[in-house]
């Protein structure tokens, strides 16, 4: 069974990992739809002319999809717990 484990950052440190956690499902969820033969998508403010990827090593469109979910699930945990009301001590 995992261990839980807790951090102590400060929300700028948060919003940050959650960014970085969006890039790597972003870059998983690309790397799927090339695997199915699909045109890559582009990114919220991305167009045709400046987009730039490289797809993510995994062995097909399955693994790929599984690894964004992944990175989707950890981001929802994160986002969860950052938009609570805060208790006041």
């Amino acid at each position: 069974m995992p261990r839980t484990i807790t951090f102590t950052l400060e929300s700028i440190d948060v919003l940050q990992l959650l960014d970085a956690l969006e890039s790597r499902a972003v870059a998983y969820e690309k790397t799927a739809a090339l695997f199915r033969g699909e045109e890559v998508p582009l990114t919220e403010g991305e167009d045709a002319l400046d987009s730039f990827f490289v797809p993510e090593e995994c062995r097909d469109a399955d693994e790929a999809k599984e690894i964004a979910r992944h990175f989707r699930d950890i981001i929802e945990k994160i986002d969860d717990q950052f938009r609570e009301p805060r208790q006041e001590m």
